[in-house]
């Protein structure tokens, strides 16, 4: 993390990038924040300009377009590290919750907690607690509802370890756990801490129990922990029973390749295509493709639900590819190519795969092309190009899969 920052404290959205994000960086602070008081080393320097970005966010200083989500959560982050001071204390509490987004209504309550005025954060919770259903955003502060939950139940936990309404938002985070739901890190970094802190305050009540697997023998479990990794499990019923007091928390993982290899293909929100080109732009015969010639990867993306930030594209290749030129536009035999083609925020080349950042908006297609050599001769699969919003993956898509032969001797 710490290659990622600035020299003001901040942390850069992606390798190498100079451009500034606040709500990003002011997050990766508060995970240096929860990290050095669970007792990790911090390197003090890096923590020190870190402590001084917050300072100048919280306060609106050096920076142009703070919004007061953004100082609210600086203030949040500053007081869990003990540097809160009077002056931001006395701004975090003339502010209005009517004019608060609801997360950063309960990280204006944690600051006024953690500051010692516990009653003025009571006033802020709301009378009836509800789980908050709402879907992710794919911008601007990465609100989410599981992330609204994590919050409140952690100021609950400070402020009113007695409230009914802890279990039932508990309950929450774990049922949309299970419904994979928690949709991208910082989602699942806010309800990890809470559940964490929920999870310490439980008293452990015993029981005993059995996992019975048909066609073989049960097993005994209680609350010690136990875990099992077996190859054949594939179409048994599985039971588990308990007696006792204790719940018992279980937790389980198939991985594997499929035997049928299909590739799905789909669009939830987002239409994504490629198409292998020659040098002179024209579709290639898949079921022929010469050893050693010169390729070029189209990928194609339209956004069919409205303006998506953060859209994650990862173009595997065939086992007979490489990625040769990510950067074709000072390649004078390609004519025919965009003069200004369309560019990512951000690209990752690997052995087997191209990685695209982008933000898309909606009803404009966007292009991106890169260079590809053929390597291996035989018979391969083209696995599906697919994209997907970082931070709410049900919108996404996935296609162009197939299979390409290509003639030549490897020798």
């Amino acid at each position: 993390l710490m290659l990622f920052q600035r020299s003001d404290g901040s942390f850069a959205y992606w390798p190498g990038w100079t451009g500034y994000h606040a709500w990003s960086s002011i997050y990766a602070s508060h995970f240096l924040v929860e990290a050095k008081l669970a007792g990790y080393e911090i390197d003090k320097s890096a923590y020190k300009r870190m402590l001084s970005f917050l300072e100048n966010v919280a306060e609106n200083r050096v920076y142009s377009n703070i919004t007061v989500p953004e100082r609210v959560y600086a203030c949040f982050v500053l007081a869990k590290a003990g540097k809160l001071d009077h002056k931001l204390f006395n701004y975090v509490s003339s502010l209005s919750p009517h004019n608060l987004p609801v997360y950063s209504t309960y990280e204006m309550a944690q600051t006024l907690a953690i500051a010692g005025d516990v009653e003025r954060a009571r006033e802020l919770v709301p009378m009836d607690i509800q789980p908050d259903l709402s879907p992710p955003e794919t911008g601007g502060n990465l609100s989410s509802g599981v992330r609204n939950n994590a919050i409140l139940l952690e100021l609950l936990l400070n402020i009113e370890p007695e409230s009914p309404s802890i279990p039932v938002l508990a309950k929450s985070l774990l049922e949309q756990a299970q419904l994979n739901r928690w949709y991208n890190t910082q989602a699942t970094a806010f309800a990890l801490v809470s559940l964490g802190k929920y999870f310490r305050q439980i008293q452990p009540e015993p029981f005993t129990g059995t996992i019975r697997i048909e066609r073989k023998k049960e097993i005994g479990i209680d609350t010690a922990e136990f875990s099992m990794t077996t190859k054949d499990l594939g179409g048994r019923k599985i039971t588990i029973s308990i007696d006792g007091k204790g719940p018992c928390y279980f937790y389980w993982q198939a991985s594997g390749i499929p035997l049928k290899g299909e590739n799905a293909e789909y669009t939830r929100g987002i239409s994504v295509s490629r198409e292998y080109l020659d040098a002179n732009g024209a579709l290639i015969d898949p079921t022929s493709v010469e050893l050693g010639s010169e390729l070029v990867g189209c990928i194609t993306i339209t956004s069919r639900q409205g303006n998506l930030k953060n859209v994650a594209i990862a173009d595997l290749l065939p086992a007979a590819f490489e990625i040769e030129n990510p950067r074709l536009t000072n390649t004078p035999q390609m004519a025919w190519l965009p003069q200004k083609p369309d560019q990512p925020a951000y690209q990752d080349i690997r052995d087997d795969r191209l990685l695209l950042f982008v933000d898309l908006t909606e009803k404009k297609t966007l292009h991106f092309y890169y260079g590809l050599r053929v390597i291996s001769a035989g018979d391969f699969t083209i696995p599906p190009v697919a994209a997907e919003c970082m931070y709410n993956p049900l919108i996404a898509g996935a296609g162009s899969s197939g299979r390409v032969t290509v003639n030549g001797s490897t020798k």
